[in-house]
């Protein structure tokens, strides 16, 4: 019972870390005299933002890599492949005829300005990802990432056109709203020892999120303290898509949610 006691402080604390994340993105909406999509409904879209042919140069260097990379059981490989999905880390790093780094400083960018150039935006990692078909083993329910503020972009480098390709949802301005339903989810999480992040049982029913069907190239930058998932099942076609990871800190160097 004893060694069980830090796991049940974190999880209390997880009350205090989701009013306290609620709060504060509500604060910034509240002052923008202008907000953006990102800081009114937590995520923004430009459609078709990278060029078809870009697309088509990262899949093709991305095989390149596929072809030419050392067995997956090399214990210096941090790659993720299974029958279902397949991720490569750092795929910024390893790809380097395709600048892939570049789209993450462009993004962070816009990032930044979309948030009225009040924080600091720092980039923190590159996932590429391959969702094959009929993987809802793999996809998580609605979730927050995280409570610090973390954003990410994803590049679609497939048509996501339809449901069943497994495209992105949100829950639209779930990071500064619905503080009442994510505390009671959290009580329900506690009672059957469920992770602290996850939104299982938030009424999709009462608020559905919105399905993000897009066409190859298009960009979505994401409030991470909402609340999201991949869509299931994907029965329909396959998804391949880069996220960019971002960590954030306040330029007026307040004890806000730096990560």
């Amino acid at each position: 019972m004893i060694k069980s006691l830090p796991k049940i402080k974190r999880k209390i604390l997880t009350f205090k870390e989701i009013i306290v994340s609620t709060l504060f993105w509500k604060k910034i909406y509240l002052q923008s005299n202008k907000p953006s999509d990102l800081i009114k409904s937590g995520f923004e879209v430009y459609p078709k933002l990278i060029s078809e042919s870009e697309c088509f140069n990262i899949i093709s260097e991305i095989r390149n890599f596929e072809r030419a990379k050392s067995p997956p059981n090399d214990k210096n490989d941090n790659s993720i492949i299974d029958t279902k999905i397949t991720q490569y880390y750092d795929i910024d790093e390893k790809i380097t005829k395709v600048q892939i780094s570049e789209l993450g400083d462009r993004f962070s960018k816009i990032i930044e300005n979309s948030l009225d150039n009040k924080f600091m935006v720092k980039r923190s990692a590159c996932v590429y990802q391959k969702d094959d078909l009929d993987i809802d083993s793999t996809k998580r329910p609605l979730h927050i990432d995280s409570f610090t503020g973390t954003h990410k972009a994803f590049l679609y480098l497939t048509n996501v056109l339809k449901p069943g390709y497994g495209p992105y949802n949100y829950i639209k301005s779930s990071h500064r709203k619905y503080i009442f339903l994510k505390l009671i989810n959290q009580f329900i999480n506690i009672i059957l020892n469920r992770p602290n992040n996850s939104m299982h049982s938030f009424c999709e029913s009462l608020i559905p999120p919105r399905i993000l069907t897009y066409e190859k190239g298009t960009v979505i930058l994401a409030n991470q303290t909402g609340l999201h998932k991949g869509h299931s099942p994907q029965n329909q076609g396959i998804r391949e898509i880069i996220m960019f990871y971002y960590s954030i800190e306040s330029k007026e160097k307040e004890v806000t949610h730096s990560s």
